[in-house]
């Protein structure tokens, strides 16, 4: 039987650098990379289309330099964060809703970096994260800085491996061409440099 344990063993043994995805705040600014618990972010309800809120684990997106108190600037407020789905919670949702070997193959090809709108975090300490979790980055959203406490919330960062991960596929993402030819394409090609 294809269970959440061994669908975590099988991305476990095809992800190679799990050991090294996260590693402790310890003299980190309060920033980008990092892994909070209990948060409270917006969630839509799409029976009834309107929004509620939910409390979850989330990875912080927001830099530093613009969470810092010290940097005080006009509509500073809120935070950029991605909800980390429970790898259980996402396994459970889909497990009789797909036959087995499409949910299998959805699981490896996220293991291997292959689903371009969402990331695998592996298993961590942190209570909602026993058999990793998935961050969808379509799911990005904002909350009030008031509602995230460094100390009541930050779980973990991720390392320096995790973090390049991080910024490599929320650049495939966001960022990759275009699947047309956008108009002014040449004129852009032609008078602009790539960092203009």
């Amino acid at each position: 039987m294809y269970s959440v344990q061994t669908a975590t063993k099988e991305i476990l043994d095809n992800f190679t650098s799990h050991k090294a995805t996260y590693g402790p705040v310890n003299g980190l600014p309060f920033g980008a990379g990092m892994i909070c618990e209990d948060i409270r972010y917006p969630l839509c309800n799409k029976d009834n289309r309107k929004f509620m809120t939910v409390e979850g684990t989330v990875l912080i997106l927001t830099h530093e330099c613009d969470l810092s108190p010290e940097n005080d600037k006009i509509q500073n407020e809120d935070i950029l964060i991605c909800p980390i789905i429970p790898f259980e919670n996402f396994f459970d949702a889909y497990k009789n809703v797909f036959e087995v070997n499409k949910l299998r193959a959805f699981i490896m090809n996220l293991s291997n970096n292959k689903i371009f709108r969402a990331m695998y975090l592996p298993p961590h300490d942190c209570s909602d994260l026993q058999y990793g979790g998935i961050v969808f980055f379509n799911k990005i959203c904002s909350t009030h800085t008031d509602l995230i406490s460094f100390e009541d919330n930050v779980v973990c960062s991720l390392s320096a491996i995790g973090y390049d991960k991080l910024g490599r596929m929320l650049h495939n993402h966001l960022l990759r061409p275009k699947s047309a030819e956008l108009p002014l394409s040449k004129f852009v090609s032609a008078n602009f440099k790539a960092n203009d």
